[in-house]
C-alpha cells in the first residue's frame, strides 16, 4: 500500500511552523557565538612583537569559520524542504503496523518505519508507538516531518 495524498489542513500548518522557529536554529547559532567568542580571544592574546600577528588573527577566523559553516548547513536545507512542503500543501499519509521502532545513538531523535519509510517521530510519543499495533502517520513528503499521528492499541479494529 503506497502512501496517500491530501491537502494540509490549516491546524497541521500551524503546527509545523513553530518547527522552523528556535529549535532549528537554536544550535548552529550557539556554536557560532561560542566559536567566534573562542577566535576573538585567542587573537586579543597573540603577542603584538610578532610580525605575522594580521595573519594570525585571520587564521583564527578563519578556523572557526571552518567549523561553523557545516553547521549551518543541515539546518537551511531542513528549513528549505519546510518551507517547500508548507508552500507545496500536500501531505502523505500512511497506515499500517510500525516494522520498526528505534532511538538514534547520540541524536537523540525517534524514529519508525512504516511502510519501508523512516519518519522522524516526537521524543513524547516514542514508547505509545513502540507498544502499537497499528499507527496512522501524515508526514510533508520531502522534509519527512510529521504533522499527524494517531495510534491504535489493540486490534485496531474501527
Amino acid at each position: 500500500m503506497s502512501p496517500q495524498q491530501r491537502r494540509i489542513t490549516e491546524d497541521e500548518g500551524n503546527d509545523v511552523r513553530p518547527m522552523v522557529g528556535y529549535y532549528l536554529w537554536a544550535g548552529p547559532i550557539s556554536l557560532t557565538v561560542c566559536v567566534l567568542l573562542i577566535a576573538f580571544l585567542s587573537a586579543l592574546y597573540i603577542d603584538d612583537s610578532r610580525s605575522d600577528r594580521l595573519f594570525m588573527e585571520y587564521f583564527s577566523l578563519a578556523l572557526a569559520c571552518l567549523f561553523v559553516l557545516p553547521a549551518w548547513y543541515f539546518p537551511i536545507r531542513r528549513y528549505g524542504r519546510i518551507k517547500q512542503d508548507i508552500a507545496g500543501g500536500i501531505v502523505f499519509e500512511v497506515e499500517g503496523a510500525p516494522e520498526r521502532t528505534y532511538m538514534k545513538a547520540g541524536a537523540g531523535s525517534c524514529h519508525v518505519r512504516i511502510q519501508g519509510i523512516d519518519l522522524t517521530i516526537p521524543n513524547d510519543r516514542f514508547n505509545e508507538v513502540k507498544d502499537a499495533n497499528l499507527i496512522r502517520i501524515a508526514f510533508l513528503p520531502r522534509s519527512r516531518v510529521v504533522v499527524c499521528l494517531e495510534i491504535a492499541y489493540g486490534l485496531g479494529i474501527r
